[in-house]
This record gives C-alpha cells, structure tokens and sequence, in this order.
C-alpha cells in the first residue's frame, strides 16, 4: 500500500522577513521627512510683518469667538431673567436678609460717624469765625487804648498798662439805688446800658454773657446808695468768673468818660 508524502511544518520566516523590511523602510521615511523638516526650518527667514500678521489674524479671530460666547450668556441671562423664578430654598431668606441687614448697619455707623464729623467741622468753623471776630475786637480796642492814652494830659492822670496785649478791657459799673449803670469807654461799641434794681439780676446777667471773662474785668464805682446793688453784682461777677474792683464814689458826684475815638 503506498503512503502518502507526509508534508513538512510550515515556515514563517519569509512574512517576518517582509515585516521587518516594511518597519524598516517606515522608519527610514521618518527619518528623510524629520531631516527635510530641519532644513526647511533653517531655510525659511520669517519676517516681523508675517508673525504680526499672523498674531493680528489669530487675535482677530479669538474676539470673534469671544464676542460670539459674550452673546450667547447675554441671551442666557435674559431667558432667566424672563423665566419665572422659583421658590427660594429653606433658610435662604433668612442667610440673605442677615445679610442686608449687616449692611443696614455697617451703612448707619457710617452716616452717624459722617453726621459727627460734619458737626465737628461746623463747631470748628463757629470757633474759628467767633476766635477770629474777638482778635479783631482786641485790635480795634489795643488801637482805642493806645489813642486815649496818646491823648491823655497831665492833669488827666496816668494809665498804666503792665504788658500790652495782656491786660484786660475794662468796663465801669455805676451802682447806686436806682440800679446799675454801665460804661463802656475804650471800645468802639461803647453804649451805655443802664439796668433798673429790680432788674439787675436777670439783665446783668444777660450783659455778662456777651462778654469773655479772660478779656474783660468790671470796675465798679459804688455811691453810699448803692452797696445793696453792688452785691448782687459782686455775685453775678463771681457766678461768671470776671475779676472786679471797686471804688467808691460820692453820692452825686458827676462821671463823665471820653467816648471811643475822641
């Protein structure tokens, strides 16, 4: 009986051998593209005018892109803002009106601490206005005291005054028993004031308030009628803080002063 031919173990040696060739001439097509890739790189000058102008174009287009997402939220915000809204959640209300009403505060302190300053500043400015008023006063009176004693005589008499500027204004108070009558000599708004007993409390009382008792001291003249009057006044004087003298005067002996400017 006659056997068959038994066939050999097939080879793959051939397709190996067709695959290594093929990665090999891939790799070796790589290696030519890299290489003309670097030399076209070398070659190729790019000038500032093309980079700017590619730069420009690109710019260009990304605010197209970006105008265009601008848009798209814009109608966004507007469809939920025309949509209805919806409930709030639990405890929301209560986080965002603690909120407001933080605010609330931190606004009043402010507007207080601004209403303090704005008084501040308005009783600065009073201060500043009146401080400025009574120097004007004090030179206006220096000049009237300098004028009176230049015209001071002889048989006058002598004023003395220890350093000038530090003296006080003075203001003569007549006190008899019709009540008290006020002089005021040296400066220009000199008129004379004459205040009833049964007022001189009350009146008295009101002329002192429009002076300053660190610029101004009383000197009274009391006639033998009028020793109840110039205790009243003695107090009030005291009451204010003004320095006084006192002289005495004879019954119906005459006082005569030279007005301001004479």
């Amino acid at each position: 009986m006659r056997r068959r031919k038994r066939l050999g173990a097939v080879s793959l040696f051939s397709f190996q051998d067709i695959v290594t060739g093929m990665c090999g001439i891939m790799i070796f097509m790589v290696l030519v593209q890299v290489l003309g890739l670097v030399d076209y790189r070398d070659n190729v000058e790019y000038t500032v005018e093309d980079s700017k102008s590619y730069d420009e174009d690109a710019l260009k287009r990304e605010i197209g892109e970006l105008e265009k997402r601008l848009e798209r939220i814009r109608q966004r915000s507007r469809t939920i803002a025309a949509a209805p809204k919806e409930a709030p959640r639990p405890g929301e209300y209560e986080k965002v009106a603690g909120k407001f009403t933080e605010k609330e505060r931190i606004i009043a302190a402010l507007v207080s601490q601004m209403h303090d300053l704005e008084t501040q500043v308005a009783v600065a400015r009073d201060a500043d206005a009146k401080s400025r008023e009574r120097i004007k006063e004090m030179e206006r009176t220096r000049r009237l005291l300098e004028q009176q004693i230049a015209n001071l005589g002889s048989s006058k008499g002598v004023t003395l005054i220890p350093q000038r500027g530090e003296s006080k204004i003075p203001f003569y108070v007549i006190c008899s028993s019709q009540g008290l009558d006020i002089r005021r000599p040296f400066e220009a708004n000199s008129a004379v004031g004459r205040i009833p007993a049964s007022d001189i409390k009350e009146q008295f009382s009101e002329f002192l308030a429009d002076l300053d008792h660190t610029t101004h001291a009383a000197v009274l003249l009391v006639r033998p009628t009028g020793v109840a009057a110039m205790n009243v006044a003695v107090e009030l004087l005291k009451q204010n803080n003004f320095a006084f003298g006192r002289d005495p005067l004879e019954e119906w002996a005459v006082v005569t002063f030279g007005e301001a400017g004479q």
